[in-house]
């Protein structure tokens, strides 16, 4: 599984494209792939209270569940 955090500066859609295309890139140089299917599915875990929190400054946590190439 790989794990990433966005740094709360960007539009949060825009982060998480941006993130998920990070660590696309990521998994390919160093020789793995997604392994998302039925069974192995991507999760965001929000760290931060969206009732309190203003969406620019909003932590999201990304997981991928990944596999050797």
């Amino acid at each position: 599984m790989i794990t990433c955090c966005n740094d709360g500066t960007r539009p949060v859609i825009f982060k998480i494209e941006r993130t998920v295309a990070l660590m696309d890139a990521y998994l390919e140089q160093n020789g793995y792939v997604n392994d998302i299917n039925r069974e192995r599915l991507h999760h965001e875990i929000y760290m931060s209270d969206a009732r309190r929190v203003a969406p620019e400054r909003w932590k999201t946590v990304i997981r991928h569940p990944i596999k050797k190439a």
